[in-house]
């Protein structure tokens, strides 16, 4: 068991890491499996609770990882309720980075459509957040066409530009690095500047990915 845990350990070092407030509840400690520092993404699923993501990132916080919770914009109900979170994440756990995403809900469940009218209500920046990242597609999107997301992309390159704010692409978990390689060279073609981090799926099952 001591093996395993230090093979997480180095596993882990200068990679990030994904969790579900559900897959949290199974772990009774991260500390013990994970590096102190480590960057560990919550996520914030479609039809969850976020003050569940809140309570996963304090804890993670109390641990001492690097806690980076997900913000849902089609999960969202409106910018007060951003607010809220926002607010909350700063208070219990700190926070000084999240990952700003669409949300995979086809319908949005309030006033928010996409990750960058996110960006663009200026709470971040309120609570001192000046670090976000914004999703990446290698392999296409089935709810968004190619022009859309070149177009997100080059509005999200002008925001970190004009805001001042550090943002990356975080990409959805890729499974041929052919594919991701085209994709850079596409994407830094048409003027893209933000860095890449690749997703990589670990061990789970097909329904969890």
């Amino acid at each position: 068991m001591a093996a395993s845990i230090q093979q997480i350990r180095q596993a882990a070092e200068g990679w990030s890491i994904e969790v579900t407030p559900a897959g949290a509840t199974k772990i009774d400690s991260f500390a013990a499996c994970l590096a102190p520092g480590t960057t560990v993404n919550v996520t914030f699923l479609p039809g969850s609770d976020p003050l569940e993501t809140v309570a996963v990132t304090k804890r993670l916080h109390n641990e001492g990882m690097k806690a980076v919770p997900h913000l849902a914009a089609r999960s969202l109900r409106d910018a007060d309720q951003l607010d809220t979170l926002l607010a909350a994440y700063r208070a219990e756990a700190g926070v000084d980075e999240v990952l700003v995403i669409g949300g995979g809900v086809d319908k949005p469940v309030g006033a928010f459509d996409n990750s960058m009218q996110i960006l663009e209500t200026g709470l971040l920046q309120k609570h001192g957040i000046m670090t976000a990242g914004v999703a990446g597609h290698p392999e296409g999107s089935p709810d968004i066409s190619e022009a859309e997301i070149a177009d997100a992309l080059a509005a999200k390159n002008a925001f970190a530009k004009r805001e001042g704010m550090t943002l990356y692409i975080e990409t959805q978990f890729c499974f041929e690095a052919p594919i991701v390689l085209e994709w850079e060279k596409r994407v830094r073609a048409a003027g893209n500047e933000l860095p890449i981090r690749i997703g990589i799926p670990g061990p789970a099952t097909i329904k969890t990915l």
